[in-house]
């Protein structure tokens, strides 16, 4: 089964068939990102988006958004701690790591939201979502999502409909924030890679260091 050549550098042992598969099916969401960041002129995800919204959706997409929050992680640390703790501290450490990047990438790119380029006239945000204008490259809801998806996707052994599924849901944490006119597509595709490095550093930290534990 073929894996993405960047991902090769933690070594083959690391990468077993599990999050081979795991990895395969987020490569999948790469090259379609890729595409569409390719075909499509940047902000147009946001306008279309705007343009089909209902108040069905808003509530919808409102709640979805919440899965790339505080609550989820840390009931999967919570979990971690209680039944698998060297894998805990393996991905919080992970997280600490991958986070003070995404962060620093924030503040130091500064990218302007979609409601800051396109102004109020073209773009508003639905009334279920605060409007934000600044620091928008990379997603941190979307880096959140993939981060906890890859967590359990990489360490258990899931099937692959399971696998399928988290993935599925943190995809859908980053189209909410298109959608709620956080964020444009570039952004939740460098959130979903940083995300899942993160997860991958915590596999390479709980081999290399927790194994044992």
């Amino acid at each position: 089964m073929a894996t993405p050549v960047f991902l090769s550098i933690y070594g083959v042992g690391m990468l077993n068939e599990n999050r081979k598969q795991f990895l395969l099916i987020f490569y999948v969401w790469v090259l379609a990102c890729m595409a569409t960041l390719i075909v499509i002129e940047k902000g147009d995800e946001n306008l279309w988006m705007q343009s089909n919204r209902t108040d069905l959706l808003n509530s919808v997409f409102a709640g979805i958004t919440k899965v790339g929050e505080w609550v989820p992680i840390s009931i999967l640390g919570i979990y971690l701690l209680a039944r698998h703790r060297s894998k805990f501290f393996a991905a919080a450490i992970a997280f600490l790591i991958s986070d003070l990047v995404m962060m620093s990438l924030k503040k130091w790119i500064n990218a302007p939201r979609p409601l800051a380029c396109f102004g109020n006239e073209f773009l508003c945000s639905p009334s279920v979502v605060e409007p934000l204008y600044h620091h928008s490259m990379p997603s941190g809801h979307t880096f959140t999502a993939f981060f906890v998806a890859s967590i359990i996707g990489l360490n258990f052994n899931l099937k692959i409909h399971y696998q399928i599924l988290c993935l599925l849901l943190a995809i859908l944490v980053g189209l909410s924030r298109v959608y709620l006119a956080c964020h444009f597509l570039e952004d939740v595709f460098a959130g979903s890679i940083l995300g899942v490095i993160g997860g991958l550093l915590s596999v390479y930290l709980s081999h290399k260091f927790f194994e044992n534990a």
